[in-house]
């Protein structure tokens, strides 16, 4: 399997092990999981709970950004052996991303989301130089 379809398969995975951060968080905040009301609960989440869901909310939006490549990708004709090197540094960028957030990294942070955003544009560049 190719690498840039193995880390499609990473990023999908990637949200749910950042929401185990907040779930945990939650326990530790209010004693209890509010399966009732659960926005409601998180929305009060502070510190770490606070930064994990946040960073729950922008792996689902790297998922979007990643499988709308990956499906370009696979429209052109682009050899994927080519851009192991790029999925990975996506990968690497995104699960740095969630390390940040957890840290509260800010400024770390914005650079790992412009590297993993880059490699999506960079990846769709060179997708459309095959096409043309």
């Amino acid at each position: 399997m190719s690498v840039v379809i193995c880390a499609l398969i990473v990023v999908i995975i990637l949200p749910y092990p950042i929401s185990w951060v907040a779930v945990a968080c939650r326990f530790k905040q209010f004693g209890q999981y509010d399966n009732v009301a659960p926005r409601d609960q998180q929305s009060k989440l502070t510190g770490l709970g606070a930064r994990a869901m946040a960073a729950q909310a922008n792996a689902w939006e790297a998922l979007i950004m990643y499988s709308a490549t990956t499906l370009i990708l696979l429209m052109s004709d682009i050899n994927f052996a080519s851009l192991e090197k790029i999925a990975l540094v996506f990968i690497g960028a995104r699960v740095a991303h969630a390390l940040c957030y957890f840290f509260n990294l800010a400024a770390l942070r914005s650079v790992s989301f412009l590297v993993g955003a880059g490699c999506c544009g960079y990846m769709i560049y060179l997708a459309s130089n095959v096409a043309s």
